[in-house]
């Protein structure tokens, strides 16, 4: 009898709740985001088997993309990755708990989504008379950034996307 996976998975939910119990003490956005850059990887989880797809494991990208399981925030808190839209249904159930003023988006440089026309879901607050571009799932732009407006933010995200795509 093999006891290695039941003791495996009460050790995951261990850990689950123990990240659950620390987002409860976050209090602003630049907390969840350090919390965010800390715990969660892009990525995604299989439809079938469940096994995890990121950038930091050998094999991205090669061959057939498998089909993916898109992942509730709780789940997301498990596999510890996600992509850009499952990490912004996660940042938009904290900022909706914690009542800020918040809008999502997403972005799709394209008349459909591929590698060519990449695409983009992400999340902005305000706070004060300042929006913020709430970022972790774009490497080289992660972070909270500040901006005078939410146009100039959106223009700011779509011109990123755009040139990242040529």
């Amino acid at each position: 009898m093999n006891f290695d996976k039941p003791i495996i998975n009460i050790l995951e939910r261990k850990y689950t709740q123990k990240r659950i119990d620390a987002l409860k003490e976050i209090e602003t956005p630049e907390e969840l985001f350090a919390f965010m850059r800390d715990n969660i990887k892009y990525g995604f989880v299989g439809k079938e088997g469940g096994k995890i797809y990121s950038p930091e494991y050998e094999g991205w990208g090669e061959g057939e993309q498998p089909e993916q399981e898109l992942q509730s925030p709780e789940e997301l808190l498990e596999s510890l990755h996600g992509t850009c839209w499952e990490q912004t249904e996660f940042a938009r159930q904290w900022f909706s708990k914690n009542n800020f003023d918040f809008k999502t988006f997403i972005l799709i440089s394209g008349s459909e989504i591929s590698q060519k026309n990449p695409a983009h879901t992400f999340l902005a607050f305000s706070k004060g008379d300042k929006w913020y571009w709430f970022e972790n799932s774009l490497d080289e732009y992660n972070g909270v950034h500040e901006f005078d407006s939410l146009d100039s933010l959106i223009e700011d995200v779509k011109s990123k996307i755009i040139n990242n795509a040529i």
